[in-house]
């Protein structure tokens, strides 16, 4: 059409205009735009449309050309020009979808050794590799890459990979004696899930959190499960009876039973030392809670009565009243102790009445006189002789008596 025009020949464009609106008219065709960085397809262009649309459908012959002024051979060679661009344009957008270059492969959730070396398989580059942290992606595994999987690049293109550093740690807070209600709140709003178990405590109000497995203040990620152990208040039962027993005994029987133990001591003069006297709490009480026993330290020291001077019975109901028991140690004769009055008395102070007995010396009165000579007894008189029938019946007397006191007083 070209050089019948140029010689001035007519020049048939009909079927070349046609082509020409229908390509500059219909537009580019729908093709879907390139992932990550590539470039994108052109928009339809409006202004070639309609200059397209403004070309005669019809014959063009020499006398038109003729009298057509200069500029309408510039319009002609704009609209060729702005069709072979518009051709290039929709030849490039093809090219590009038909898939040019190479597939960039899919290395997500590849470890990243194995995701280098795919790339490296298909032509590719490693381009950046960074970390960031993934609950869902095994640490040292690809998170995500640029350019996306499937696309076309051209060799040697760089992809640039996003590395797993593992879940997101941080320290679980301390609920303990918060309420159940209250710490599950505060646990689930991390991302934690919750579970729980209960147990008795005599420490912990019922219903108020005990501890949590794991401890609080450990490292832990959202994929951890946190037990909480809730306190369902104190167990009561029953308290021993331990009476008697020994403090080891006492003491035994209280742990096994689940009790705490503390003791004290007291003397007692009915409770054999080393033994429990009493304790406290009687009949039930909360398990884990504290049982006090009160040992004996044994019988408590009195005063032993002073009974120098008394007599035998007077001496004999002193310490009777001060638990002591007593006996008979002997007579002696004293000028200064009256006849049956104490002369002494051992021991002295202070003593366990249990175990402690007052042995008792009692006055025979003052030693009798000399008995006469020999030249005064051959005297014949008769005022300077004793009667000696009184003086033997006082003596057997007194001995019998001393006898008797003796037998009757020696005992506890």
């Amino acid at each position: 059409a070209l050089n019948d025009y140029l010689s001035g020949r007519p020049v048939n464009l009909g079927g070349f205009t046609s082509a020409v609106t229908t390509v500059m008219g219909g537009g580019v065709p729908n093709v879907p735009p390139i992932q990550g960085d590539g470039t994108q397809v052109m928009p339809a262009m409006g202004g070639a449309a309609h200059i397209a649309q403004g070309v005669n459908h019809g014959s063009l012959n020499y006398r038109d050309t003729e009298s057509a002024p200069k500029k309408s051979h510039t319009a002609l060679i704009v609209v060729l020009i702005v069709a072979l661009v518009a051709v290039a344009a929709v030849a490039f957008g093809l090219t590009q979808c038909s898939g040019s270059g190479n597939a960039v492969p899919n290395v997500v959730n590849m470890a990243q050794e194995q995701a280098e070396e795919a790339i490296r398989s298909a032509g590719f580059e490693v381009g950046n590799v960074s970390t960031a942290k993934s609950d869902s992606v095994q640490e040292g595994h690809v998170i995500s890459q640029d350019p996306g999987a499937g696309s076309h690049r051209e060799e040697g293109t760089r992809v640039n990979l996003v590395i797993s550093g593992g879940e997101d740690t941080f320290a679980l807070p301390d609920v303990v004696d918060e309420k159940e209600e209250t710490a599950r709140r505060t646990l689930e709003q991390m991302g934690l899930t919750v579970t729980s178990r209960t147990e008795y405590s005599s420490d912990v109000e019922e219903g108020h959190v005990i501890s949590t497995n794991p401890a609080a203040g450990q490292q832990v990620s959202k994929a951890v499960t946190v037990e909480l152990v809730v306190s369902r208040g104190a167990e009561t039962v029953d308290v021993p009876d331990v009476s008697g027993m020994t403090e080891s005994q006492a003491r035994s029987a209280l742990q096994g039973a689940g009790f705490q133990v503390s003791s004290s001591t007291e003397q007692s003069s009915s409770v054999q030392e080393g033994h429990v006297i009493r304790y406290n709490p009687t009949g039930k009480a909360d398990k884990g809670s504290t049982v006090t026993i009160v040992v004996s330290s044994g019988t408590p020291e009195k005063q032993i009565p002073s009974v120098t001077g008394s007599s035998l019975e007077s001496a004999q109901q002193q310490l009777a009243s001060a638990g002591f028991s007593y006996t008979i140690g002997g007579y002696e004769h004293s000028d200064s102790i009256p006849a049956g009055c104490i002369i002494r008395y051992n021991p002295s102070g202070s003593a366990n009445p249990n175990t402690t007995t007052v042995s008792l010396v009692v006055s025979n009165g003052p030693k009798p006189d000399n008995p006469p000579s020999s030249s005064e007894s051959g005297s014949g008189s008769e005022s300077n002789q004793p009667d000696t029938s009184e003086s033997n019946d006082n003596s057997g007397t007194e001995a019998g008596q001393a006898s008797s006191d003796a037998g009757l007083f020696s005992f506890h």
